[in-house]
Order: C-alpha cells, then structure tokens, then sequence
C-alpha cells in the first residue's frame, strides 16, 4: 500500500503494465522529449518483451489539446480513426473528428420525455438541435431559446423554428407537426419583414428580374423531372433604380412547345391581362388561337352562367344603384317580373338586375332563336322613354324605318281582343291599312286615296282634285 506521493522522474519516465507469455503491454509515459506530451499508448503483442513498438491512443500535450488516436492533435479534441489528406480546418476548431467515414451520435432513450439534444450557445443564447422521443413521433426540430441562467431545459424550452417529421414533410416558422411536404407558419404580412416567404432574385437590377417559383413533376414516368415548368414570379417593370414599380406572371408549359410561356399578367396598376402582358385596362383578355376569347359556364344545368356589374357605392350611390348582370339564360334566371313574368324557363342570354329592395327584374332576353324581347319601356335617342318604344331624334324627320325584304313592308296593331292584327304596309310607294287580313284602304303614290270595301258598290276613291 501506497501511502505517499509517487513520483517517477527520469528523462521521459514511462509506467509499463504487462501480461505474461503471449503478452500485451500497455504504457503510460510522459514524453519530455518529445512535445512534452502525456501518452497512453498500446505495445505490440508477442512473447518478445525486448522489442515491443507503442501505438498511442490518448495523448495530452502540454498546451492542453487532447489526441485520440492521434499523437498529434489539431484542435482541442481531436478525435481519429484513420488519416485525412488534403483537409482544410477552420482555425477555430475545438474539436475535430477524422476517419474515412465518420459518426457523431448523440444516444437517447426511445422512453425518454424529451429525447436527445445538442446545444450551440453563445452565453444565453441557444441554438437547439432535438431529436423528439417517440411520445413526438421521433420528429427532428431546429430551435432557438434566449436563458435567463443556468438550468435550463433546452428540450422543453426551445422554441421550436423547424420541424422535420420521419416521413420528410418539413415545417418552417413552428408548425409542430406539417401534413405536407412543405408548411410555412408565419404573420402573413405584406412586406420583407412580415411576409410568410419571401423570394429574392439576387441578379442585378433589370427589367423582369424578381423572385419566382416554378412548379414540376415526374412528367414521363422515370424521374424525368419538368425542367420547364408552370410558374408565379413577381417581376420588376423597367430597369430605373429609382422605380420599384412591380407586378405577378402566371406562367404554363404545352406539351411540344420548348418553352413555359406567361399566361396571365397583374401589372404594377393591378390591371390583368389574360392571354397578353401588356394589359391596358382592369381586365383583357386576348387569344390568337380561336374566335372564343371569354367563356362563362354555369357548374350544373339549372345554373345560368352569369357576369354582374355592381357599382362600387359610396359618394351617395349606397342604396341607390342595384346590380345588373348578364347571364346565359335558365329556370335561375327566369323571374315573376319583366320579360319572364308568368312565364318560366324562357332561356337565351338575360339582362336583368337585382333591386334594391331584392327583387329581381328581367328587363330584355336575347331568345336562342334570335327574338329579342323587352320588360320594359325601350328609348332609341331619348333617356326618358314614355311608351314601350320610344324613337327620338332632334334634328331628321324620318326617326325610325321598317324595311322588308319581301314585297310588302310594315307593322302590325293588335290589343287584347284582336285575333288578327292590323296592317300598316307599304306596298310599292303606295301606303296601304289592312284589316282582317283585307286591304281596307290604300293612299297611292300619285295621291290619290282610295278606300275599300268587300261591296264593290261601297267603295271610295277620292282623287287629288277632290272628286
């Protein structure tokens, strides 16, 4: 028993420990001569004690860097299994791990609260590397926590800023546990500082340059990813840096075209164009492909395709001005007033509007078989229309022509009790009435009027002199 300090002092001094016969040695020695290092070291294992040669396996050196499997240690802790050639080493390394292949595991229960953990920190702000336990479905989360002093739980203080599941769905901004690929948590503002995302184009500043996304799939079914795919980019309008004027592209890619091409354009005025990137109002719409430029459907066969017009309110309009729309005919839009009173399912295309006291008025319809037929008073060159129709013109004489192209031209008069209508023709130049479907009285074009009865004896004819 040793009851005083041991002390081995001579040049290098080396403690040995050793088996017998087939032996295998071990050593401690403090290498004074050489890089005034501690060493642990193994010997070579035979029955030769004379020759043995020493592996280290711990070294210390003076300075306090510490080698494991190295004699000579490039940083704090390093840690080697086999030799890497070539390495580049940041100058602040504190501990390296060198070998061929290398591993770094952090081990905890899968029956643990809160799994595994590595911590990065900078006095009291921790970055928090976890590896959930199974009671959080073995999840991979990246957080952050700023402590206030030690003992803290930076497992179950982190505050959580990605989250990886053990299908791959990743979530950014806390979303503990995305259901897809990729979730975004965030404000959902409307600038740099407070959007969800924000994507950058880092090119110079040019016209056309801002942040895109394009969208692709395995399109021929061996992994051959879309290169050229459907896109949104936000683009920059001209090329001043003194303008940050700026709009969205939509963009689609055809089967046989090389390219994706823009399909729909929001300027920096909020204009849209469809079909065009130069729009010029709120909404155009261009095709170069077919004569159908606009189609507006219904989603099932009882309801009309319909496009409403509404003003916009306020300046004293609130109230006042109702809804008018367009729509492709149907039972939803035939109604008890108007066109369609007392008459349903009159089909072709409607224009009506809602009132402001909720009704619905069916004011004119375009039938499918070319009629057009009108709920109310028509006014051509008049706002005031009085009668159902109303001609004006201020300055002709003539205000309104009824033109056939068959030998006779004219209109016809009915009321409620008349079964057949009478005629005002023109019959060549002569004006003629027909009643009853018999011509009852003629002006001729030489001026004289001439009126008829079916009694030969009955008839008059008055000439231009009276007679």
């Amino acid at each position: 028993v040793l009851t005083n300090d041991l002390a081995i002092n001579n040049g290098s001094p080396e403690l040995y420990f050793g088996t017998t016969g087939n032996h295998f040695n071990w050593r401690i020695a403090a290498q004074e001569a050489v890089d005034a290092a501690f060493e642990i070291a193994v010997g070579s294992q035979d029955t030769d004690y004379s020759n043995d040669t020493y592996t280290p396996k711990l070294v210390v050196k003076s300075g306090g860097s510490v080698g494991i499997g190295t004699n000579g240690p490039e940083s704090n802790l390093h840690v080697r299994s086999a030799a890497v050639s070539g390495k580049h080493l940041d100058s602040n390394t504190d501990l390296l791990i060198e070998g061929t292949d290398t591993r770094l595991q952090v081990m905890a229960s899968d029956g643990g609260a809160n799994g595994s953990v590595m911590l990065l920190s900078t006095e009291d702000h921790h970055w928090i590397h976890h590896a959930h336990a199974t009671s959080a479905s073995n999840m991979y989360s990246l957080g952050y926590y700023n402590s206030s002093g030690s003992g803290f739980d930076g497992a179950a203080q982190s505050n959580e800023a990605l989250n990886i599941t053990t299908a791959g769905n990743v979530s950014i901004g806390g979303t503990l546990s995305p259901g897809a690929a990729l979730v975004v948590d965030g404000s959902g503002g409307q600038d740099t500082s407070g959007s969800t995302m924000v994507l950058y184009d880092n090119r110079t500043t040019a016209a056309d340059v801002g942040g895109s996304i394009m969208f692709s799939f395995d399109w021929n079914g061996t992994n051959g990813h879309l290169g050229s795919g459907p896109f949104i980019k936000g683009y920059k309008v001209n090329a001043s840096t003194s303008d940050y004027s700026s709009g969205l592209k939509f963009g689609t890619r055809k089967n046989g075209v090389g390219n994706n091409a823009i399909a729909m354009t929001i300027d920096e005025d909020q204009n849209v164009g469809i079909g065009t990137t130069n729009p010029d109002y709120t909404l155009v719409v261009g095709n170069n492909s077919t004569y159908h430029t606009l189609k507006v459907q219904g989603v099932d066969a009882n309801l009309a395709a319909t496009v409403k017009f509404k003003h916009h309110g306020g300046s004293g309009r609130t109230g006042i001005d109702p809804e008018w729309n367009i729509s492709r005919g149907s039972n939803q839009t035939s109604f008890n007033t108007g066109v369609t009173s007392g008459n349903a399912l009159v089909g072709g295309l409607a224009f009506w509007n809602n009132t402001i006291g909720g009704g619905n008025v069916d004011a004119m319809r375009l039938k499918d078989n070319g009629d057009a037929i009108f709920g109310y008073n028509v006014g051509i060159g008049t706002v005031n229309p009085g009668t159902t129709l109303h001609v004006y013109n201020s300055t002709a004489n003539g205000v309104a022509t009824f033109e056939s192209g068959d030998a006779q031209g004219g209109i016809a008069l009915k009321d409620n009790s008349t079964t057949q209508p009478v005629y005002l023709l023109a019959d060549g130049n002569d004006f003629k009435v027909q009643t009853n479907t018999a011509e009852v009285m003629r002006i001729h074009s030489e001026g004289y009027t001439e009126l008829k009865s079916s009694d030969a004896y009955n008839q008059l004819v008055l000439t231009p002199s009276g007679t």
